[in-house]
């Protein structure tokens, strides 16, 4: 008599190879001695919406991010309200702005659908084909 398969014993019989295979590879990483990795993390705000927080707020959240980063040292730099232009956001927009200097936007998308196809084939085509 065949032994019956469920879903659920396959699913145990593929986690368990996924699960070992992963610990072969931590072992792996683990056996090449890698120093530990202590990011520095930079915190470069402005005094925009999202900062109207206590202090207390601001410094649990900090230690929230260096908990899950595994940061050693942190800078947080707090810019005043009227130099937002310093923020990378703020930069990334202007550039994207400066580059369109004749006031009109970006043409992007020069390939329609079905560009090369006529309305025929376009009608015949499969799921597949699409």
């Amino acid at each position: 008599m065949a032994k019956r398969v469920t879903g659920n014993s396959l699913w145990k019989d593929f986690s368990a190879d996924i699960l070992r295979k992963s610990n072969q590879i931590l072992h792996d990483i683990a056996e090449l001695n890698l120093p530990p990795v202590k990011p520095n993390w930079a915190d470069l705000t402005d005094a925009g919406p999202g900062v109207g927080v206590s202090n207390y707020e601001v410094r649990f959240r900090d230690t929230e991010l260096a908990r899950v980063h595994g940061s050693d040292y942190r800078v947080r730099v707090h810019r005043s309200r009227g130099d937002s232009g310093q923020n990378e956001a703020e930069r990334t927009n202007s550039a994207i702005g400066d580059s369109v200097v004749d006031g009109c936007t970006i043409d992007w998308n020069f390939y329609k659908s079905f560009n090369d196809l006529t309305d025929r084939e376009v009608v015949e085509m499969t799921p597949n084909d699409f």
